[in-house]
């Protein structure tokens, strides 16, 4: 592992997060016992449901004791956030971020940046030079926030990667996720398609329509606005939705297409030189 002295950036990410955490009016700890992982746990029982299998308190406790990440947002309130990861086996300079959520009601206000940022300035410290993380292709919201406002670069596409799920908000779902790298020194430039771009896979009176792919060039796939609600009006159209954008997206990485970006209002945006 390189010395953290010798990686660039350690100031700017440093005052990167405390600047987030002043605007976000949360302050960032790191959790070192079970009572600061029980009460990131009741954030996730809130976020996901508290039959959900996505941590437990011993293994926060495991993780934290170890030197991994592990951190609590917390603001007058309480608790307003939680973040955690681990360094991966193969390679030091790598870190996985396994979960990040934020209390339910808090949208806009900048909790999840700040602790990305918290997040990537610990790992800096330690001499880590990437972050990964998984997160579903369907949520609009999260696409958004860490392909554009992160830079991460979305590198595969990972059909059923936990198996169904059995949170309250998604259960019987597939669980098909995105893999994201986010480099902490140079994370990607927004990236801006010159001219109109054409839908590899649509939406058409709220069902997906998918689209040959060009021999090249650059193609949006289109995600649904708001996935969650359609999923809790309409699940089989959901679930459509979930099977259509698998296939486009396994389909275009295998054939040497990147995802180059995200269009906010539209979807993914794929290019292939």
């Amino acid at each position: 592992m390189s010395a953290p002295s010798t990686l660039p950036g350690l100031a700017a990410a440093d005052r990167a997060w405390g600047e987030a955490s002043t605007r976000s009016g949360v302050r960032v700890r790191a959790v070192t016992d079970a009572e600061g992982a029980r009460a990131a746990m009741q954030l996730i029982g809130d976020v996901w449901g508290p039959d959900n299998r996505i941590a437990s308190t011993g293994l926060l406790v495991a993780l934290a004791q170890t030197g991994n990440h592990v951190a609590l947002a917390e603001d007058d309130e309480g608790v307003a956030g939680v973040c955690a990861g681990f360094v991966h086996a193969d390679d030091p300079t790598a870190l996985h971020s396994h979960v990040a959520a934020t209390r339910p009601g808090t949208s806009g206000r900048g909790i999840g940046l700040t602790l990305k940022l918290q997040q990537r300035a610990w790992a800096l410290h330690r001499g880590i030079r990437t972050i990964t993380w998984t997160f579903d292709p369907l949520v609009r919201r999260n696409a958004h926030f860490n392909l554009t406002r992160l830079g991460a670069r979305g590198v595969a596409y990972l059909p059923d990667l936990y198996g169904p799920m059995q949170d309250t908000l998604n259960r019987g779902e597939p669980s098909d996720r995105l893999h994201v790298t986010w480099e902490l020194s140079h994370p990607a430039a927004v990236s801006s398609p010159p001219g109109p771009v054409p839908d590899v896979l649509s939406d058409r009176d709220g069902s997906p329509v998918v689209v040959p792919l060009p021999a090249r060039g650059y193609g949006v796939v289109v995600i649904p606005a708001d996935i969650e609600r359609l999923r809790s009006l309409d699940p089989r159209r959901a679930h459509r939705w979930r099977l259509a954008v698998r296939t486009v997206l396994t389909t275009a990485l295998a054939e040497g297409w990147h995802i180059d970006g995200f269009l906010r209002d539209r979807g993914y945006l794929l290019r292939k030189a």
